[in-house]
């Protein structure tokens, strides 16, 4: 009897150190001009390393920074191109991409994943267009051996299609209809809820974040455990999200 108890002892003790030393992946993902950037600008004050090369300055579209990697943007570019995957595609979600088979991308992801966060126990990205290439990440993550986690930020298309107005960013492709409009933000949804499937995951609105900054900040600290106390940066949390930025 007391053999099994030590056992179940040294079984529990491995488990939890085993869950103490995971190293954690965790990807922000939403349509753009959802509020991913709000997001990520609040787990970096939370105290989640976000890498070295990210755009935390302020941008014509986005006065707070995008908080996006620029080698991340331009991997995503090219791997978009590479596979013909347009955005504004209103059959885009029919088409069936074999990624177990996309060894070149994947590596490329893998390559920037451990060169910009091997030291780190835990980073978070972001880049809208990386949900749309999903299993790539999450692949070349996991083979880096990293647990994944996902953050998924919805926001009431009237706001995405308005703030996406209202932006002065150049490089974002003006709607032509609102038909277009909506098979755009169809194809992020569509993309995220269905690469995620088995992904532990956290879904909150912009709307919680602007509205109800507490209780969405303990909700992402339980997912996330180890976070700063909301107490210990409730001004600068406030201070960042400035509702007056708000794009619509």
């Amino acid at each position: 009897m007391l053999l099994i108890k030590l056992i179940l002892a040294c079984a529990f003790i491995c488990n939890n150190f085993a869950q103490a030393t995971q190293k954690e992946a965790v990807f922000v993902l939403g349509a753009p001009r959802s509020g991913t950037s709000a997001v990520m600008g609040v787990l970096q004050i939370l105290g989640i390393n976000l890498g070295d090369n990210i755009r935390n300055y302020p941008l014509p579209w986005n006065l707070k920074g995008d908080f996006e990697d620029n080698d991340i943007t331009d991997i995503d570019a090219d791997i978009l191109w590479d596979l013909k995957i347009d955005p504004y595609d209103k059959n885009l979600h029919l088409m069936k991409f074999k990624f177990n088979e996309l060894l070149n991308q994947k590596n490329k992801v893998k390559d920037l994943l451990n060169k910009r966060f091997r030291s780190f126990k835990r980073y978070a990205i972001k880049h809208p267009k990386m949900c749309l290439v999903l299993p790539l990440y999450i692949q070349a993550a996991q083979e880096l051996g990293y647990k994944i986690k996902l953050i998924i930020v919805l926001r009431k298309p009237k706001e995405i299609l308005s703030s996406n107005i209202a932006n002065t960013n150049k490089l974002i492709r003006e709607f032509t209809s609102e038909q277009e409009a909506i098979i755009y933000l169809f194809n992020f949804w569509h993309a995220i809820f269905k690469y995620s499937v088995g992904c532990e995951k956290l879904i909150i609105t912009f709307d919680q974040l602007l509205n109800k900054t507490e209780a969405t900040v303990k909700k992402i600290k339980t997912f996330l455990p180890g976070l700063k106390n909301f107490s210990e940066v409730k001004t600068q949390v406030n201070s960042f999200l400035d509702k007056d930025l708000k794009h619509y």
